[in-house]
C-alpha cells in the first residue's frame, strides 16, 4: 500500500486543511521525489508533513530554482509566501529530502497566515499584518524520518 493513499482532504484535521487557500489536489509523488524546506534545524525529530517540491508540481509553483533565485532571496520568499512566522520557524536551515517509497500528498497554495502568530486571528483581524501565502505546499501525514 502506498502511504496515505486511503486518506482524502475531508480526513485531515481543521489545522491542516485551514491552512490551504483554495483547491487542494491529491497528487501520487513517486519514490525518489525530492523535496525542500526551510527550517529552524536538522534534528530528524523535527521532520514535519509540510513541505515544497524541489521541482515544480503545477503552473503556479516555482519548485526550489525559483524560490531560491528569488530577489526577495529563498529565507524571505519563504517567510513571506509559505507565509512562515517567526514564531514558528526561524528559517535559518534549508532541508532536503528523497522519498524512499512512493507517497499520496495533498498539494495547494499556503494560505496567508498573521505575520505574528501570537496574535488571536478572528480578536485582531483587521489590525494584524499578515504574511501572503499563496506558495505551492506539499503536506505528506505520516511521513517519518529513517
Amino acid at each position: 500500500m502506498v502511504l496515505n493513499e486511503n486518506i482524502s482532504i475531508e480526513d485531515l484535521d481543521k489545522g491542516a486543511k485551514n491552512a490551504f487557500r483554495g483547491h487542494v489536489e491529491k497528487v501520487l509523488l513517486k519514490e525518489n521525489h525530492r523535496l525542500y524546506k526551510m527550517s529552524w534545524g536538522l534534528d530528524p525529530k523535527n521532520i514535519t508533513a509540510w513541505w515544497s517540491s524541489v521541482e515544480p508540481l503545477t503552473s503556479r509553483d516555482v519548485g526550489f530554482h525559483g524560490a531560491w533565485n528569488h530577489p526577495l532571496g529563498i529565507q524571505n520568499y519563504t517567510r513571506i509566501n509559505a507565509a512562515v512566522s517567526l514564531g514558528w520557524n526561524k528559517l535559518e536551515k534549508i532541508v532536503t529530502i528523497r522519498l524512499k517509497t512512493a507517497a499520496y500528498a495533498f498539494v495547494g497554495q499556503c494560505e496567508r497566515q498573521p505575520a505574528d502568530n501570537e496574535k488571536n486571528m478572528s480578536q485582531e483581524k483587521f489590525n494584524t499584518p499578515y504574511l501572503g501565502g499563496g506558495h505551492i505546499q506539499v503536506y505528506i501525514p505520516n511521513l517519518k524520518a529513517e
